[in-house]
């Protein structure tokens, strides 16, 4: 459906002689002290294009490019276990992995193989943890637990609506009058925390309902520990109960910092952009 609607804006507007397929691994800014500095970008192989005007909305995609990856608190202590284990260590990626790693990781045929037959714990409160609830379902698991530690939240954007409909210029005005700090408040409260679509929580109901997928909503890992005798992951949730899992993915996004966006570093070395926790 989106590739439709891709195709229908380059036929609709007359586009089709614009675009250019290619990978942009380099952005340099020339003449940065003249008055209509230009950028420079190459591309994978090699060709080279200049502009006075560059967008960037590439996402951070399944590599998570520019994103610090945010784990829960007790996914720590669990990597340090798992590494210092002899028994676990060679495989402790696989027994514990976050998402950015994950959405590569389950492409392989032998990969998603090695689900089938094990417990596999999920944790998040989003889009991409309801997907790899159900992926982990149709690898054939043997138990698939989702747990969130908040009741899921359903909206249509992960953004609030007023940003998409048509109180959007307004929102945009006052947002440019905000100072660095204030804006950064702004997108964290119309952000919130992870959400699922309406349609997606409902194929997350119709898995509970037909796969025997363990919903338990509202409740928070306390702790996670490598079990060395019995060779799994024990879990503590706050509501009392401790569970065993072989496999255990957390879906808990990331924040995104500029300064780890590969193609921008040549930009950023010449001539540095103020960040505020990672955005400019």
């Amino acid at each position: 459906l989106f590739l439709d609607f891709c195709a229908d804006l380059v036929d609709r507007y007359g586009l089709d002689s614009l675009l250019m397929k290619g990978t942009v691994v380099d952005v340099k800014l020339c003449n940065a002290d003249g008055e209509e500095p230009i950028f420079k970008l190459t591309l994978g192989d090699g060709r080279t294009i200049s502009a006075k005007r560059v967008v960037a909305a590439m996402g951070p995609g399944p590599a998570f490019q520019g994103m610090r990856v945010t784990r829960p608190f007790w996914a720590e202590e669990l990597a340090l276990e798992l590494a210092a284990s002899p028994t676990a260590a060679a495989s402790s990626s696989i027994i514990m992995q976050h998402a950015s790693t994950l959405t590569r990781w389950l492409l392989s045929p032998q990969n998603r193989e090695l689900v089938r037959g094990k417990r596999v714990l999920v944790v998040g409160g989003g889009q991409t943890s309801a997907h790899l609830a159900r992926l982990a379902v149709e690898c054939e698991a043997e138990v698939v637990t989702y747990c969130s530690r908040r009741p899921v939240t359903q909206k249509p954007f992960d953004i609030d609506v007023d940003c998409m409909g048509d109180k959007r210029p307004d929102m945009l005005k006052k947002f440019v009058r905000m100072e660095p700090g204030e804006r950064l408040a702004f997108n964290r409260k119309m952000r919130g925390g992870g959400s699922m679509s309406g349609d997606v929580y409902h194929g997350h109901l119709m898995a509970k309902e037909e796969d025997g997928l363990d919903m338990a909503e509202g409740v928070q890992v306390e702790e996670a520990r490598w079990s060395e005798e019995e060779g799994h992951v024990q879990v503590r949730l706050d509501d009392g109960s401790r569970r065993s899992f072989d496999l255990v993915w957390m879906a808990t996004g990331g924040i995104f910092d500029m300064n780890l966006v590969p193609i921008f570093a040549s930009m950023q070395a010449q001539h540095p952009i103020p960040c505020i926790d990672g955005l400019p």
